[in-house]
Parts: structure tokens; sequence; C-alpha cells
């Protein structure tokens, strides 16, 4: 090995060599706080003689664990490094309760529930113990329990702390049910390794003083995530050497809403009074321009340690500001560009990353991406039709077009709750089967019999009528208009919203966004019938698989992105309200964590940074105008290019139209001057044929000549590429792509003129 001047910094060795006493060191994004750590493991055995048993490294995820593990035994011989404590803090809790938990009256073989367990447990409590069981939602229970135990607060002591309050007193009488439950199953979920961690080292010194003299040396990572109950457990068992090192970055604490206490990393030295404190702020992975303007955002906040990012890096392409029209042209334009990058700089589908403050926002986007073949995967949640509010709405609309599909009826039969309990569905099922019917055509012929209760049939009797009168409606309103009057007769949102949860805001949101995509269909098609709207999704969710080849385009909030790096990032959404969010700009505490949110997010970009809003966004059905998100005023406007102004182009026409009439708009006093009024790669982009071959000749042609890779003119939407065909005759129809927006069309009615491109001959 090199010598450790040659392979740290001088913030870093000094770190590494600072063994003694309390340490925290703010490591500041893509400082190398990973190498820190590692190193400082290595010197403690090698240098110091410390034994490897005595030392335990603390992580907050099984990768990131599995990372500085591997890095361990690299630089150590294996043996050392297998005997080095790196862990997750709920591993090394369940190591230790494994160990002990007999002491507190549990069995060492105890259960540790998944997610799905401990849901099944809370639901089987609400319905046991409270009256109004359809009203206290499970997720709004999960969550309460959470952060009682995350205070180390037992079921006890809240049922006493919520005297006189009727809805915590019914959370109350289902947590002590819950527990009660786990403890005759010998079960802990995941906030129990912790609290009964705490609990041990609480009612047994002897406990805590043995692992005190097991870990004599602590590392925490990614401290500024600890919450209350993680913090004290690490202080206990730190006490006695005080031998404590935590890193982490208090600019990029962003889980309060999840427990995490920003505190514990402010207030460390408070804690500890001899502590050293060591700043790594040199950065490895951006360009000096991004850890400028990200730089100049943060330093916004006031509760924050100060720190100042640089870089040897070079000083980079300045950042890209995109505006565009609507969201539908945001996404193209990020596409665009998206292919652009990938036939130049960035060969690999991977290099490139697109986040997103809500989960809504990825609806657009990945259809803009499936449209144009760009190959992508969504990290840390499901893709938009695959969320379950989704799909229950989506099944709604398919009983209109028929209301014998079966699957989708059994699915919202009871969604939201109607008193059809699951024998009701049994017994309709197994009169279906034995009369040979449909689930649906079985309702009528059953409801006239006495095998079901009489809530059931009125239930079943009123749910009918809804769907014969959604039916009726659909005939002369539009989609829009019908599934507003589904959420309406449906109660849907309302079930949302009986959650309570921060849960339920991503859920309407998501319900919001699909009528906004609606309504953007049926703006954007002549044909605008329910079934090709249902076709049109199913087309949408039948490509799932662009993960071969190159890889593929990361889909992911900003919460998902931390710890994460990309060469090129679009940070999408960039509008008030939207980023940040207009419920948490109502104080300074939410307000912070959002810009801390944005930094997290401009960090990531290692070379590229290209930042878009849409002027106007439709948001539940209606179109508003947007102003730019504060953050971005925050940046001074020499770290940005010229920036781009774009618009939704259709038509020769419409670039036309575009330079006669197109203004520069004012932000902030600077002015937006458009780089080109169409994006220089524009025209010879793969993905928009429309502007390859603007001198191409219409040639005579019939029904049957219509094949798959034929091109097109339409009078509305201009030229375009045939992708398939189906069908033969009068029936046949074919999808084309008119500048990466996709069509179904019906060949013998949509005026379509086939054309082909005149040869160009090349200048002498």
């Amino acid at each position: 090995m090199n010598s450790l001047a040659e392979q740290l910094n001088p913030p870093q060795l000094e770190a590494v060599k600072h063994t003694e006493g309390p340490l925290l060191i703010l490591a500041g994004a893509g400082s190398g706080k990973t190498r820190t750590i590692t190193y400082r493991i290595w010197y403690l055995i090698e240098k110091m003689n410390i034994r490897p048993w005595n030392v335990l490294a603390v992580t907050f995820t099984n990768k990131a664990a599995k990372e500085m593990r591997d890095r361990v035994q690299g630089l150590l011989h294996r043996s050392d490094g297998l005997n080095v404590w790196v862990s997750t803090i709920h591993s090394a809790c369940v190591r230790i309760l494994r160990q002990h938990i007999v002491r507190l009256g549990i069995k060492s073989a105890f259960d540790i529930l998944d997610a799905n367990d401990q849901t099944r447990i809370i639901k089987k409590c609400i319905s046991e113990t409270d009256d109004h069981p359809q009203t206290l939602h499970h997720y709004a229970v999960l969550k309460e329990m959470s952060l009682a135990k995350n205070d180390m607060i037992t079921a006890q002591k809240y049922a006493a702390l919520m005297e006189g309050n009727n809805y915590g007193y019914r959370i109350a009488q289902v947590f002590l049910a819950y527990e009660k439950k786990l403890r005759e199953n010998q079960a802990l979920d995941f906030d129990d390794l912790l609290f009964f961690t705490w609990k041990l080292f609480q009612e047994h010194p002897d406990v805590l003083e043995y692992y005190q003299n097991r870990c004599q040396y602590i590392m925490v990572d990614e401290y500024q995530d600890t919450n209350h109950v993680q913090a004290k457990i690490m202080d206990l068992l730190a006490k006695k050497h005080q031998n404590i090192c935590v890193v982490g970055d208090d600019d990029q604490s962003i889980y309060q809403w999840r427990g995490a206490d920003i505190k514990n990393i402010l207030g460390f030295e408070k804690l500890y009074p001899q502590t050293k404190i060591i700043r790594l702020e040199q950065n490895y992975r951006s360009t000096q321009t991004i850890l400028d303007a990200a730089n100049q955002v943060i330093a916004q906040n006031n509760t924050r340690k100060a720190k100042k990012l640089w870089t040897e890096n070079e000083t980079g392409e300045k950042i890209t500001l995109y505006e565009a029209f609507h969201e539908q042209e945001e996404s193209q334009y990020i596409c665009r560009r998206i292919q652009s990058f990938y036939r130049s700089d960035f060969p690999h589908y991977q290099d490139f990353a697109i986040l997103y403050r809500t989960n809504a926002q990825s609806r657009v986007l990945e259809e803009a991406l499936r449209n144009n073949a760009v190959p992508y995967v969504i990290v840390g949640g499901l893709k938009f039709y695959e969320r379950k509010e989704i799909k229950d709405l989506i099944a709604y609309l398919k009983i209109v077009v028929n209301p014998d599909n079966q699957l989708s009826l059994l699915r919202i039969i009871n969604v939201p709750p109607r008193r059809i309990g699951q024998g009701t569905i049994a017994k309709i099922e197994a009169f279906a089967r034995e009369n040979q019917l449909t689930v649906f055509q079985a309702l009528p012929p059953l409801l006239e019999t006495q095998d079901l209760m009489s809530a059931a049939k009125s239930s079943l009797t009123q749910f009918i009528e809804c769907i014969n009168k959604w039916r009726d409606f659909r005939k002369n309103h539009s989609i829009f208009d019908l599934l507003k009057l589904i959420l309406k007769d449906s109660l849907y949102l309302e079930y949302l919203e009986e959650e309570k949860t921060e849960l339920v805001r991503s859920r309407v949101e998501n319900v919001e966004e699909l009528l906004s995509g609606i309504r953007y269909f049926e703006n954007e098609n002549e044909d605008n019938t329910l079934e090709d709207y249902l076709d049109h999704v199913s087309l949408l969710t039948d490509i799932d698989d662009y993960s071969e080849g190159n890889g593929a385009v990361t889909l992911m909030t900003f919460h998902s992105a931390k710890g994460l790096e990309f060469p090129v990032v679009f940070m999408s959404g960039m509008e008030k309200d939207l980023f940040p969010l207009a419920r948490n700009t109502t104080n300074e505490v939410d307000l912070e964590e959002e810009r801390r949110l944005c930094y997290v997010g401009m960090t990531r970009a290692k070379k590229k940074l290209i930042l878009t809003r849409a002027r106007q966004r439709t948001i539940y059905g209606q179109t508003k105008e947007t102003d730019i998100s504060c953050f971005v005023r925050e940046i001074p406007s020499r770290f940005f290019s010229e920036s781009t102004t774009g618009f939704d182009f259709q038509t020769i026409d419409d670039i036309k139209m575009f330079k006669h009439k197109f203004r520069p708009s004012q932000w902030s006093g600077k002015k937006f001057v458009p780089l080109k009024p169409v994006p220089a790669d524009f025209a010879n982009n793969a993905i928009s044929p429309l502007f390859a071959d603007a001198d191409a000749d219409e040639i005579e042609d019939t029904p049957e000549d219509y094949k798959s890779g034929d091109w097109v003119f339409h009078e509305k939407w201009g030229k375009g590429i045939i992708l398939y065909r189906q069908g033969e005759g009068d029936k046949a129809k074919v999808s084309v792509s008119f500048s990466g927006q996709k069509k179904k069309l019906i060949i013998k009615y949509a005026k379509l003129k086939k054309i082909q491109r005149k040869s160009r001959k090349k200048s002498p």
C-alpha cells in the first residue's frame, strides 16, 4: 500500500489519525466519506493495534454496509477484516437481542414481522378493539406507533398520554392489543428491534457494559439520518470509552418525515463537549460549476453547519435551464437531450437520471420515454400505471366498457369498502360457476335468493345501479367527466383520505395525475373513446423490459436519489408549489428540508445538470400557470448557460408561428434568450422524424399499402412513421408516431397520405 498521504487528502488523513475521543466528520456530498471510514478502521487495527472485534461500524442500508465491509476486507488481512463488526443498525440490534432478549421475557428465537404480517395484525386489532373500524385506517395507526417507539414510548405510556383525546385513545387501544398479540406470538417488528435494544441496555447494565467493552471504537455513518432511539443506543454504547466517530452531512438531512432528527448531528458537540470537528469539503464527483451553484442554494438555510464544497475537477459546463410550455413538452425535451447525449458523449443509458419531487410526475415522463423507445427503470417506487389507486380506477373504467370483465369487477367490488365481504364474494363466485354465468350476470338472480345478508344485498344493488348509470353516462360525456363521476359516486378520494398519513397525499396526487393524463389524451386525440384510452394504457403497460443492453435511464424521486451519482442529471418540475411543495412552505423548518432536498439533487450530477420546468401544468384536470421555483432563483445567473424556452411543435406551421410570435419571457429580472427557436439537435433527432424530410413527396396508395415502417402525412399531425399494423380490410388499424406522439388510427377513416423521401444530392 502507498503511504496514507498519497491515498487521502489532508482532512481525510486528519480524520483517520484522530482515533481517541469523540469525532464529528462533516462530510459533504461526494467527499469520500466511505473511503475515510474504511481507512480509519484499517489505521486503528494496523497502526494502533486495536483488536478487530473492538471496532463497530454502523450504517443505514444493507448496500452501504456490504460496500464498507468489502472495502475493509480488501485493506486488512481477511481474518482481521471478518472480525470487524460492520452492520446496519437494525442488524446489530438483532445480533444483540438474539443473545440477551430472554432478560426481557422474550424467547431468543423471536420472529421478526415483515410489513405484510404487521399490517394483517394491525387490521385484526382494529376490528377487535374499535367501535368504528372503518374510520380508523391501519396506516395511521402504524405511523403513530412507529413514532412512539422511536421516542421510547411504550403502549401503556402512550395510552396514558392520550387520555382525553378520543382519536388518540382509539389508537392507544389498538396499540395495546397489537403489543399483546406480538408478545403472545413472540414476535418483534422493525421498530421493536431498536426499542428493545435500548430497553435492554437501560434495564440490564451488565449487558450494556459488555457491549461497551466489546465496541470500544464506534463509527456511525449517515448520522444525520438517525432518529431519537438510534442516537440514544449509540450514545449508551459510547459512554464508557467516548471513542465515537459520527460521519454525516446536515445539508443532506432529508428524512424528517420518517423520524430522522437533524438535531442529532447539529447538537453532537453539545452531547460530547470534547468533540473534534473535521470538515470534508473536497468533492470528487461534480464539476466546480455544479458545486458552486449547489453551495449558493444551501447557503440560504440557517439551520446548518457552515461548509463549502470545492473540487480539483474541471470547471465544467454551465447549468442548463429549460422552460417548457407544458409538462408534455418538458418530457419530450428531456427525451431529446438524452438521445442527443447518448449519441455523443454518454454512450450508456445508465449515465442519465431524471429526478422529480412527487411520484405522480413520473406518468408524463414514463409515457415520453416509452413512446420514444428510451429504456428506463424506476427506483424507489412503482410505475405509474402499476400503483394500486391507478389500477383500481382503471378497473372501474374497464367495467364500464365491459361489466363482464371479472378480474376488474372483483378488484373493485368492495373497494372502497361496501359491506361486501369475502364470504359474500365467495357465494357470488360459486353461484356464477354453478349457473355458468359471469360474476356480473350472476348478481341479479342471486339477489332474488335468500343466500345473502340484507346489508350485502343493499350494497350490491347500489353497485349494479352505479355501473348501469356510468354506462349510460359515458355515451354522451367525456372520459374525464366519467371518471370524475365515478370518483364522486364511489367516494374513492374520501376512501384514500381516511388514511390520514403522508402516503395519502401521494395517492391523491396520483389520482389527480391520472385525470390530467385523461384530459391531455382527450385534447390530443380525435377518436377519444374510452376503448381507445384503455388501449393506450394497455400499450404502455405491456412494454416493461427496457433494461437490456447498455442499461436504462433512471427515474426516481429526489429522496430516492440520495447516495447515488450520475454523469447527467435532469431535475424536472422546478416550479413553485411543486418543488418546494406548497404545504412545506408555511414554516421555515419544512422549507429548509425542501432546500436540502434540492441540494441533494444538484450534487448527484457529475458532468451535466439540467433544470426543467413547465410554464403551465395540468393538475386534477385543471391547467394552471406556474411560477419558477424559488430554489432556481437562488442560483445566480452566472451559473446558467443561455436558457432555452421550448414549445411542443407538431407541424411545420407551428414552427413558423413560433418564429413570428415568440418573445423572450422575463424571470426574476433576468432575460430569457432561447438558444434557437428549435433546439440544435432537434432536426436530426431520431425520435423526432417530423422535421427530417420536410420536402418529402406524397404518393398514390391504397389502404392495403400501409405497413410497418412506412412514412405518412396527416393534415393535423404532419409527418409520421407507422410503428405497426393490425387487421385487414375496413377494420385495419395502424399505430403511428407523429413527432414522438403515438396515434392509433383506422386506416379507412384516418385520411393518411403515404409519402416517400426525396433523394438529396450531395454538394459538390
